[in-house]
């Protein structure tokens, strides 16, 4: 997947706590570290031929004159900001280290953390203790509630400057998917087991049951002919394209996203409001629902 991997590095959790799907959350954490990752050894290939690092034909001499100490310095650029962290989100703090290849963790005001990353890590990574500045405050529900603002400046630009579009998808072309957690308890796994079993699925859901009302919605990167062949496949009964189809679309990163206001009983179609100035603008068939609201009121443009 790294050729659509490449056309966007934006993915939809579909929610705002992470927690509310956490295997998803991890998933696509992999899956964007693999694609950052490739984009720092793009970034250290371009220099290296832009100062002719590699080539055989210039001296040693020459070479040892333009290349840095630190070659990684050059493709070096990725800081990541963490989750809000509590006494059992360690483990998946040192997820995100592995995954992310991090050399330097920052910890704030949080000594138990600082101290179990160092005893983990050791001399494997450096583990820097800060302190929090005396006038910090703790996040405000105000502050998240800023993500409308967020959403505002999608669809208007962040000067209010344009004028966003209302579509109607039709589900007989368009197709919705939710990505859920199926959780098997200890009770009905076998004897010894220690802890329960989790399973993401992508599944086909109703707009009715969904109630898709101010929701979220999001256009997926995919390959309309990668997906037509596995649907083929899923209609003779193979359980084997059934999976991979689902994969597809869990790790599929985000093309656009789109604010649903009402769903067309009549004529079966989502009334959205879009960046896209017709239906048939839409990147791919394949939309994902969340469970994000977005309360905005805006008046799109009417296109006859």
């Amino acid at each position: 997947n790294v050729t659509m991997t490449y056309k966007s590095l934006c993915f939809f959790l579909g929610d705002t706590v992470f927690s509310m799907n956490q295997e998803l959350y991890i998933n696509l954490n992999k899956e964007l570290a693999e694609a950052i990752n490739l984009k720092l050894i793009a970034d250290l290939d371009q220099f290296k031929k832009k100062y002719f690092l590699d080539d055989p034909a210039i001296p040693a001499e020459m070479k040892a004159m333009v290349a840095p100490a630190e070659q990684r310095l050059y493709a070096a650029g990725a800081i990541i900001s963490s989750i809000n962290v509590d006494t059992k989100s360690t483990d998946l703090i040192c997820n995100f280290i592995d995954c992310y290849q991090i050399d330097v963790v920052f910890v704030l005001d949080y000594e138990k953390l600082h101290n179990d990353l160092s005893d983990r890590y050791k001399a494997a990574k450096q583990i820097v203790k800060l302190d929090k500045f005396g006038g910090a405050v703790d996040r405000s529900r105000q502050a998240l509630e800023r993500l409308n603002t967020k959403f505002d400046a999608y669809f208007r630009g962040e000067n209010a400057c344009l004028t966003p579009c209302q579509i109607s998808l039709s589900l007989k072309k368009y197709k919705l998917y939710k990505i859920k957690t199926v959780k098997v308890p200890l009770s009905a796994l076998p004897f010894g087991s220690k802890k329960e079993y989790q399973n993401l699925k992508a599944t086909a859901v109703s707009p009715i049951e969904e109630k898709l009302e101010d929701k979220i919605v999001c256009c997926l990167y995919v390959d309309p002919k990668l997906m037509s062949e596995k649907e083929e496949l899923i209609a003779k009964g193979d359980p084997e394209a059934q999976q991979s189809l689902e994969k597809i679309i869990m790790l599929a990163p985000s093309a656009s996203i789109m604010l649903v206001k009402k769903y067309n009983k009549e004529t079966d179609a989502l009334e959205a409001i879009s960046i896209y100035l017709k239906e048939g603008d839409v990147p791919t068939n394949y939309l994902l629902v969340g469970s994000i609201k977005c309360s905005l009121k805006i008046q799109p443009r009417q296109y006859n």
